[in-house]
């Protein structure tokens, strides 16, 4: 489903350059579930930022089903980002002046589906996430846990084949925390590919595979109960 081959990123920090990504060769096949750990600074969130087309490689070729999608402009990776991926971020993104349901339904509007087509849609999704409460709320009147549950609605509304999470569960209680990875790993039961991002180890062993990254190389994999080092 997915293939990273040589994929390179530099930034530049006053006179020193930093390789977020250095030659990343990477496979995802359709419905795997990753998480992707390291150190702070180790290329986590660039690996992310390349999965979810929000930032271009210096050089190496990004292959997403079957399409070359790091040679796409600007408005063909829109594209591919409204039809193909979902995000969900740490800090929720939610519009402050929408309700609930209509920060669910944004997506389908921006696809311009037609209103009897999508309002069932959210419906049944807020239903599904035990939303029905507060479907209705602004995002400043709902919990850390709701406010999640709501990204990740907006997220998946339009069943997008890659998910990719950068630090979940890192605003909220383990409680809830438990429930929205929870939520994530029923998501990806259903076939879709999940990426979690995670400075948690004992969230990121959940995966079925775990990434290990340092200096923007991936240094180890581990798969189910497999301890090789690559």
């Amino acid at each position: 489903m997915i293939r990273l081959e040589q994929l390179c990123k530099s930034y530049h920090l006053g006179n020193e350059t930093v390789h977020a990504l250095d030659r990343f060769d990477l496979t995802i096949e359709s419905g795997d579930y990753l998480s992707v750990m390291g150190p702070s600074g180790s290329g986590k969130s660039t690996l992310l930022n390349m999965l979810g087309l929000l930032d271009t490689p210096d050089s190496g070729q990004y292959w997403l089903e079957s399409e070359l999608v790091s040679e796409l402009d600007e408005e063909q990776r829109a594209r591919v980002r409204n039809e193909r991926i979902g995000f969900v971020f740490q800090a929720y993104h939610l519009i402050d002046r929408l309700t609930a349901r209509e920060n669910i339904e944004l997506p389908l509007i921006l696809n311009s589906t037609p209103p009897h087509e999508r309002r069932p849609q959210v419906e049944q999704l807020i239903d599904r996430l035990g939303l029905s409460h507060h479907a209705d709320h602004r995002p400043h009147q709902l919990s850390g846990g709701q406010r999640q549950r709501v990204a990740i609605a907006r997220a998946v509304i339009r069943r997008p084949a890659l998910l990719l999470a950068d630090e979940p569960t890192g605003n909220l209680d383990s409680h809830s925390g438990a429930d929205v990875i929870e939520l994530l790993e029923e998501l990806n039961g259903e076939g879709i590919t999940l990426v979690l991002v995670t400075h948690d180890p004992n969230m990121g062993e959940r995966a079925g595979r775990r990434l290990w990254m340092q200096d923007g190389c991936l240094r180890q994999e581990r798969r189910g109960s497999d301890n090789a080092q690559r």
